[in-house]
């Protein structure tokens, strides 16, 4: 993470968000800017991009905010 945090660009930021969420790297390559949160630091996932279908939130991290 270390070597991550010195990188600038937006491929090192991306791969940083999907170290602190654990998340599918398609699933968060379809992360919209209105589906997150800031203010109460939770990532807001639509059903229709669930496998199961349904809403699906996710704490955002610290260092994301």
């Amino acid at each position: 993470m270390q070597a991550l945090w010195a990188q600038p660009g937006v491929a090192a930021k991306a791969m940083q968000f999907l170290v602190l969420h654990c998340q599918p790297i398609a699933g968060s390559a379809q992360a919209r800017w209105s589906e997150l949160d800031l203010e109460s630091g939770i990532w807001n996932v639509p059903a229709e991009r669930m496998k199961a279908r349904r809403p699906h939130r996710v704490p955002l991290a610290p260092e994301v905010v």
